[in-house]
Protein backbone atom coordinates (compact mmCIF):
# COMPACT_ATOMS: atom_id res chain seq x y z
CA UNK A 1 0.00 0.00 0.00
CA UNK A 2 1.18 3.39 -0.88
CA UNK A 3 1.61 4.98 2.74
CA UNK A 4 0.73 8.36 0.97
CA UNK A 5 -2.64 7.09 -0.03
CA UNK A 6 -5.31 9.75 1.91
CA UNK A 7 -8.03 7.83 3.86
CA UNK A 8 -11.08 8.52 2.07
CA UNK A 9 -9.23 7.92 -1.49
CA UNK A 10 -8.77 4.27 -0.06
CA UNK A 11 -12.44 4.36 0.66
CA UNK A 12 -13.28 5.26 -2.91
CA UNK A 13 -10.76 2.96 -4.33
CA UNK A 14 -12.32 0.09 -2.02
CA UNK A 15 -15.65 1.03 -3.58
CA UNK A 16 -14.60 1.19 -7.02
CA UNK A 17 -12.60 -2.49 -6.74
CA UNK A 18 -15.72 -4.06 -5.14
CA UNK A 19 -17.90 -2.67 -7.73
CA UNK A 20 -16.27 -4.21 -10.70
CA UNK A 21 -14.95 -7.37 -9.00
CA UNK A 22 -18.76 -8.27 -8.34
CA UNK A 23 -19.58 -6.81 -11.77
CA UNK A 24 -17.52 -9.15 -13.71
CA UNK A 25 -17.76 -12.29 -11.23
CA UNK A 26 -14.30 -11.93 -9.82
CA UNK A 27 -14.82 -12.37 -6.49
CA UNK A 28 -16.17 -15.84 -7.09
CA UNK A 29 -15.72 -17.26 -10.49
CA UNK A 30 -16.18 -20.91 -9.32
CA UNK A 31 -19.61 -19.97 -8.64
CA UNK A 32 -20.60 -18.33 -11.59
CA UNK A 33 -19.17 -20.52 -13.93
CA UNK A 34 -20.19 -23.60 -12.18
CA UNK A 35 -23.84 -22.48 -12.29
CA UNK A 36 -23.25 -21.72 -16.01
CA UNK A 37 -21.89 -25.55 -16.57
CA UNK A 38 -23.97 -27.07 -14.83
CA UNK A 39 -26.81 -25.37 -16.75
CA UNK A 40 -24.93 -26.02 -20.46
CA UNK A 41 -24.26 -29.83 -19.63
CA UNK A 42 -27.78 -30.30 -18.50
CA UNK A 43 -26.43 -32.30 -14.84
CA UNK A 44 -29.07 -33.65 -12.77
CA UNK A 45 -29.22 -32.75 -8.95
CA UNK A 46 -27.36 -35.46 -7.82
CA UNK A 47 -24.29 -34.63 -10.53
CA UNK A 48 -24.63 -31.00 -9.42
CA UNK A 49 -24.07 -31.64 -5.86
CA UNK A 50 -21.53 -34.33 -6.47
CA UNK A 51 -19.16 -32.19 -8.98
CA UNK A 52 -19.12 -29.11 -6.52
CA UNK A 53 -18.28 -31.58 -3.74
CA UNK A 54 -15.15 -33.11 -6.20
CA UNK A 55 -14.16 -29.79 -6.96
CA UNK A 56 -14.34 -28.53 -3.18
CA UNK A 57 -12.24 -31.46 -2.11
CA UNK A 58 -9.22 -30.15 -4.55
CA UNK A 59 -10.36 -26.48 -5.32
CA UNK A 60 -9.31 -26.61 -9.06
CA UNK A 61 -11.46 -26.77 -11.87
CA UNK A 62 -9.31 -28.65 -13.97
CA UNK A 63 -8.33 -31.69 -11.45
CA UNK A 64 -12.14 -31.84 -10.63
CA UNK A 65 -12.94 -32.23 -14.09
CA UNK A 66 -10.10 -34.99 -15.06
CA UNK A 67 -11.60 -37.16 -11.56
CA UNK A 68 -15.26 -36.48 -12.26
CA UNK A 69 -14.71 -37.41 -15.53
CA UNK A 70 -13.88 -40.36 -15.12
CA UNK A 71 -17.04 -41.92 -13.43
CA UNK A 72 -20.60 -40.64 -12.07
CA UNK A 73 -19.94 -42.74 -8.97
CA UNK A 74 -18.16 -42.21 -6.01
CA UNK A 75 -16.68 -45.56 -5.31
CA UNK A 76 -15.47 -45.70 -8.94
CA UNK A 77 -13.92 -42.31 -9.07
CA UNK A 78 -11.78 -43.67 -5.42
CA UNK A 79 -10.39 -46.83 -6.47
CA UNK A 80 -9.45 -44.92 -10.26
CA UNK A 81 -7.61 -42.75 -7.85
CA UNK A 82 -6.11 -45.87 -5.89
CA UNK A 83 -4.54 -47.33 -9.13
CA UNK A 84 -2.87 -44.05 -10.21
CA UNK A 85 -1.00 -43.42 -7.26
CA UNK A 86 0.97 -39.84 -7.39
CA UNK A 87 0.08 -36.19 -6.96
CA UNK A 88 -2.79 -34.01 -8.57
CA UNK A 89 -3.08 -30.45 -8.99
CA UNK A 90 -4.83 -28.15 -6.22
CA UNK A 91 -5.64 -24.65 -5.07
CA UNK A 92 -3.58 -23.16 -2.49
CA UNK A 93 -6.25 -24.36 0.58
CA UNK A 94 -5.87 -28.14 -0.86
CA UNK A 95 -2.49 -28.96 -0.35
CA UNK A 96 -3.18 -31.52 1.90
CA UNK A 97 -5.19 -33.69 -0.78
CA UNK A 98 -2.12 -33.53 -3.75
CA UNK A 99 -1.16 -37.04 -2.87
CA UNK A 100 -4.00 -39.17 -4.07
CA UNK A 101 -4.10 -41.26 -1.37
CA UNK A 102 -5.21 -38.15 0.85
CA UNK A 103 -7.48 -37.65 -1.51
CA UNK A 104 -9.12 -40.57 -1.82
CA UNK A 105 -9.58 -40.61 2.08
CA UNK A 106 -11.29 -37.41 1.86
CA UNK A 107 -13.77 -38.86 -1.01
CA UNK A 108 -13.92 -42.28 0.95
CA UNK A 109 -15.61 -40.50 3.64
CA UNK A 110 -18.04 -38.58 1.52
CA UNK A 111 -18.54 -42.05 0.19
CA UNK A 112 -19.50 -43.48 2.85
CA UNK A 113 -21.74 -40.89 4.60
CA UNK A 114 -23.90 -41.37 0.99
CA UNK A 115 -24.46 -44.67 1.35
CA UNK A 116 -25.41 -44.60 5.68
CA UNK A 117 -27.73 -41.57 5.05
CA UNK A 118 -28.66 -42.89 1.10
CA UNK A 119 -27.75 -39.84 -0.38
CA UNK A 120 -24.45 -37.75 0.42
CA UNK A 121 -27.70 -34.53 0.57
CA UNK A 122 -29.47 -35.77 3.00
CA UNK A 123 -26.57 -36.05 5.81
CA UNK A 124 -26.09 -32.44 4.69
CA UNK A 125 -29.59 -31.62 4.89
CA UNK A 126 -29.81 -32.98 8.40
CA UNK A 127 -31.19 -30.20 11.09
CA UNK A 128 -31.77 -27.93 8.18
CA UNK A 129 -34.66 -25.61 8.23
CA UNK A 130 -36.01 -26.85 4.58
CA UNK A 131 -39.19 -25.60 3.32
CA UNK A 132 -40.66 -28.43 1.47
CA UNK A 133 -41.14 -25.69 -2.04
CA UNK A 134 -36.83 -26.24 -1.97
CA UNK A 135 -37.82 -29.64 -3.71
CA UNK A 136 -38.85 -28.39 -7.14
CA UNK A 137 -38.19 -24.64 -6.33
CA UNK A 138 -36.23 -22.38 -3.86
CA UNK A 139 -38.85 -20.41 -1.48
CA UNK A 140 -38.72 -17.80 1.14
CA UNK A 141 -36.62 -18.73 4.55
CA UNK A 142 -36.22 -15.73 7.23
CA UNK A 143 -32.37 -14.33 7.77
CA UNK A 144 -32.29 -15.62 10.78
CA UNK A 145 -33.47 -19.08 10.17
CA UNK A 146 -30.82 -19.20 6.96
CA UNK A 147 -27.93 -18.13 9.43
CA UNK A 148 -28.93 -20.82 11.46
CA UNK A 149 -28.73 -23.05 8.59
CA UNK A 150 -25.33 -22.10 7.89
CA UNK A 151 -23.86 -22.49 11.52
CA UNK A 152 -25.63 -26.23 11.68
CA UNK A 153 -23.87 -26.64 7.93
CA UNK A 154 -20.58 -25.25 8.49
CA UNK A 155 -19.90 -27.89 11.83
CA UNK A 156 -21.37 -31.08 9.99
CA UNK A 157 -19.19 -30.37 6.85
CA UNK A 158 -15.91 -29.77 8.66
CA UNK A 159 -16.46 -33.13 10.48
CA UNK A 160 -15.46 -34.71 6.86
CA UNK A 161 -11.92 -35.89 6.52
CA UNK A 162 -9.50 -33.52 5.49
CA UNK A 163 -11.61 -30.71 5.93
CA UNK A 164 -10.98 -27.18 8.29
CA UNK A 165 -12.86 -24.24 9.12
CA UNK A 166 -11.84 -22.56 5.46
CA UNK A 167 -12.71 -25.58 3.81
CA UNK A 168 -16.53 -25.91 5.78
CA UNK A 169 -16.69 -22.12 4.77
CA UNK A 170 -16.09 -22.85 1.06
CA UNK A 171 -18.80 -25.43 1.00
CA UNK A 172 -21.58 -23.92 2.77
CA UNK A 173 -20.77 -20.76 -0.27
CA UNK A 174 -20.98 -22.57 -2.96
CA UNK A 175 -24.28 -25.22 -1.95
CA UNK A 176 -25.70 -21.04 -1.14
CA UNK A 177 -24.54 -19.57 -4.82
CA UNK A 178 -24.57 -22.53 -7.05
CA UNK A 179 -27.49 -24.64 -5.35
CA UNK A 180 -29.35 -22.48 -3.89
CA UNK A 181 -30.02 -23.66 -0.61
CA UNK A 182 -31.15 -21.27 2.02
CA UNK A 183 -27.75 -20.64 4.16
CA UNK A 184 -26.63 -17.14 5.12
CA UNK A 185 -23.39 -16.49 6.59
CA UNK A 186 -23.05 -15.13 10.35
CA UNK A 187 -21.08 -12.12 10.50
CA UNK A 188 -18.39 -11.94 8.67
CA UNK A 189 -15.71 -14.51 9.63
CA UNK A 190 -13.12 -12.08 10.54
CA UNK A 191 -12.28 -14.49 12.90
CA UNK A 192 -10.45 -17.19 11.19
CA UNK A 193 -9.30 -14.79 8.15
CA UNK A 194 -5.73 -12.14 8.88
CA UNK A 195 -6.48 -10.75 5.09
CA UNK A 196 -9.65 -9.13 5.85
CA UNK A 197 -8.48 -8.30 8.87
CA UNK A 198 -5.66 -6.21 7.52
CA UNK A 199 -8.34 -4.82 5.25
CA UNK A 200 -10.11 -3.57 7.94
CA UNK A 201 -7.45 -1.97 9.50
CA UNK A 202 -6.23 0.10 6.73
CA UNK A 203 -9.84 1.35 5.58
CA UNK A 204 -10.39 1.88 9.90
CA UNK A 205 -6.59 2.77 11.10
CA UNK A 206 -8.32 2.77 14.69
CA UNK A 207 -8.92 -0.80 14.84
CA UNK A 208 -5.45 -2.65 15.38
CA UNK A 209 -4.38 -5.97 13.60
CA UNK A 210 -5.21 -8.37 16.12
CA UNK A 211 -7.69 -12.17 16.52
CA UNK A 212 -8.65 -11.33 20.14
CA UNK A 213 -12.04 -11.70 20.75
CA UNK A 214 -12.47 -8.33 22.03
CA UNK A 215 -10.95 -6.68 18.44
CA UNK A 216 -12.56 -9.13 16.60
CA UNK A 217 -16.19 -7.46 17.61
CA UNK A 218 -14.86 -4.28 16.64
CA UNK A 219 -13.70 -5.57 13.10
CA UNK A 220 -17.62 -6.61 13.13
CA UNK A 221 -18.49 -3.18 13.77
CA UNK A 222 -16.68 -1.36 11.14
CA UNK A 223 -17.23 -4.20 8.40
CA UNK A 224 -20.93 -3.43 9.35
CA UNK A 225 -20.44 0.15 8.95
CA UNK A 226 -18.26 -0.40 5.32
CA UNK A 227 -21.24 -3.05 4.53
CA UNK A 228 -24.12 -0.19 5.13
CA UNK A 229 -21.77 2.49 2.98
CA UNK A 230 -21.71 -0.26 -0.06
CA UNK A 231 -25.58 -0.24 0.40
CA UNK A 232 -26.26 3.21 -0.14
CA UNK A 233 -23.87 2.99 -2.88
CA UNK A 234 -26.75 0.99 -4.31
CA UNK A 235 -23.87 -1.94 -4.64
CA UNK A 236 -23.72 -6.03 -3.66
CA UNK A 237 -23.29 -5.89 -0.07
CA UNK A 238 -23.92 -9.47 1.41
CA UNK A 239 -22.02 -9.71 4.43
CA UNK A 240 -19.59 -12.45 1.86
CA UNK A 241 -19.06 -10.06 -0.52
CA UNK A 242 -18.14 -7.44 1.41
CA UNK A 243 -15.08 -10.49 2.98
CA UNK A 244 -14.58 -11.17 -0.58
CA UNK A 245 -13.87 -7.94 -1.66
CA UNK A 246 -11.59 -7.44 1.74
CA UNK A 247 -9.58 -10.11 1.03
CA UNK A 248 -8.92 -9.27 -2.77
CA UNK A 249 -8.42 -5.57 -1.47
CA UNK A 250 -5.68 -6.64 1.03
CA UNK A 251 -4.30 -8.72 -2.04
CA UNK A 252 -4.30 -5.67 -4.21
CA UNK A 253 -2.98 -3.12 -1.33
CA UNK A 254 -0.15 -5.76 -1.10
CA UNK A 255 0.82 -5.59 -4.85
CA UNK A 256 -0.53 -9.38 -5.28
CA UNK A 257 -4.14 -8.83 -7.11
CA UNK A 258 -5.82 -7.05 -10.02
CA UNK A 259 -9.75 -7.48 -11.14
CA UNK A 260 -9.68 -10.12 -13.12
CA UNK A 261 -7.01 -11.89 -11.49
CA UNK A 262 -9.08 -15.01 -10.34
CA UNK A 263 -10.81 -15.44 -13.73
CA UNK A 264 -7.39 -15.46 -14.91
CA UNK A 265 -6.53 -18.26 -12.58
CA UNK A 266 -9.17 -20.10 -13.32
CA UNK A 267 -8.52 -20.11 -16.96
CA UNK A 268 -5.03 -20.97 -16.32
CA UNK A 269 -5.91 -24.11 -14.34
CA UNK A 270 -8.28 -25.44 -17.15
CA UNK A 271 -5.73 -24.83 -19.52
CA UNK A 272 -3.00 -26.42 -17.62
CA UNK A 273 -5.12 -29.52 -16.44
CA UNK A 274 -5.57 -31.25 -20.25
CA UNK A 275 -9.01 -31.59 -20.07
CA UNK A 276 -10.30 -33.67 -22.84
CA UNK A 277 -12.40 -31.57 -25.34
CA UNK A 278 -15.94 -33.04 -24.41
CA UNK A 279 -15.21 -31.18 -21.01
CA UNK A 280 -12.88 -28.05 -22.05
CA UNK A 281 -15.02 -26.94 -24.48
CA UNK A 282 -18.09 -26.74 -22.48
CA UNK A 283 -16.13 -24.88 -19.93
CA UNK A 284 -15.24 -22.33 -22.44
CA UNK A 285 -18.74 -21.40 -23.51
CA UNK A 286 -19.70 -21.58 -19.97
CA UNK A 287 -16.95 -18.85 -19.34
CA UNK A 288 -18.11 -16.88 -22.27
CA UNK A 289 -21.37 -16.84 -21.29
CA UNK A 290 -20.87 -15.98 -17.47
CA UNK A 291 -18.14 -13.34 -17.58
CA UNK A 292 -17.65 -9.93 -19.63
CA UNK A 293 -15.24 -10.99 -22.73
CA UNK A 294 -12.83 -8.23 -22.26
CA UNK A 295 -11.80 -10.20 -18.82
CA UNK A 296 -11.30 -13.57 -20.73
CA UNK A 297 -8.06 -14.96 -20.96
CA UNK A 298 -9.03 -16.91 -23.89
CA UNK A 299 -9.24 -13.80 -25.76
CA UNK A 300 -6.06 -11.78 -25.28
CA UNK A 301 -2.44 -13.28 -25.06
CA UNK A 302 0.25 -12.81 -22.37
CA UNK A 303 1.25 -14.07 -19.28
CA UNK A 304 -1.94 -15.38 -16.69
CA UNK A 305 -2.20 -14.63 -14.00
CA UNK A 306 -0.08 -11.32 -14.70
CA UNK A 307 1.92 -10.57 -11.99
CA UNK A 308 2.86 -7.41 -13.46
CA UNK A 309 -0.55 -6.26 -13.84
CA UNK A 310 -1.06 -6.97 -10.14
CA UNK A 311 1.11 -4.54 -8.73
CA UNK A 312 -0.12 -1.36 -10.63
CA UNK A 313 -2.30 -0.34 -7.71
CA UNK A 314 0.53 -0.55 -5.58
CA UNK A 315 2.29 1.35 -7.30
CA UNK A 316 0.03 4.36 -9.16
CA UNK A 317 -2.88 3.87 -6.53
CA UNK A 318 -5.02 3.18 -9.86
CA UNK A 319 -7.16 0.42 -9.72
CA UNK A 320 -6.85 -1.46 -12.96
CA UNK A 321 -9.77 -1.71 -15.21
CA UNK A 322 -9.34 -3.75 -18.56
CA UNK A 323 -12.02 -2.05 -20.55
CA UNK A 324 -10.52 1.06 -19.34
CA UNK A 325 -6.89 0.70 -20.48
CA UNK A 326 -6.48 -1.69 -22.56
Amino acid sequence: MNPETPLPQLHADFHRMHDLVTSIGDNDPTAHLLRQLYDDLALTGVERLRFTLTYLAVQHIGTAALVFNRTHCWREMIEALQRHPGRVATGPERRGHQVTGDLARHLMHIDKLDQDWEGIDAYLFEGMIWPTAYVTTPAYVAPEFQQANWDRMLIRVERLYGNGPWAAYRTCRLLADVHDWPLQMTGFNNRHVDGQRRALTALYPHVKPSADPAVITQFDQVAMMLQADLQRDGLPCTSWLVADSLRLFDRMLAGRYYPGMNLDQQYREALESGLPPAFWLPVQTARAKAFPGAYLAERYHGEVPNTARARIYQLTGKVPHREIDQ
